[in-house]
């Protein structure tokens, strides 16, 4: 075995976990906001994707699916500005999410950042009394 075959091999494994481990999370969120594992083909209608008996044994169609379920974040709005943009002058105080193109309102008391994040948990289809969120 070649280092090259032994790191490829890894790398595999690593793929492999990331699959089962977000794998519940996805099956939760198509049930969830998209009726079922049916609309898969449709969230993937801009890539190149070859339909499965088992779509979720492929970890770039999970990937895409939690990249779209991320994008829903732009959906939560207060009375007058949006709390998360992917322009920063739409937000008082942005802080961008690391590499996502998305930026963060950060003017923000503890009950405001304990309410955003719990408006996130439960986009990604959790239950947020299943969470715990600390605050000083």
């Amino acid at each position: 075995m070649t280092l090259e075959t032994a790191n490829r091999e890894q790398v595999g494994r690593a793929l492999d976990l990331a699959r089962d481990g977000l794998r519940p999370f996805v099956e939760r969120h198509l049930r969830r906001t998209r009726g079922g594992l049916g609309q898969i083909p449709a969230i993937l209608r801009d890539t190149p994707y070859e339909e499965k008996p088992d779509p979720l044994s492929d970890i770039a169609v999970i990937v895409m699916v939690v990249r779209a379920a991320w994008e829903r974040v732009l959906e939560l709005h207060g009375r007058v500005r949006p709390y998360f943009s992917r322009n920063p002058d739409d937000l008082l105080t942005p802080a961008q999410v690391t590499r996502s193109g998305i930026c963060v309102e950060t003017k923000l008391g503890a009950p405001g950042v304990v309410e955003r994040c719990e408006q996130v948990i439960e986009l990604c289809g959790f239950n947020p009394r299943e969470f715990g969120v600390e605050t000083r």
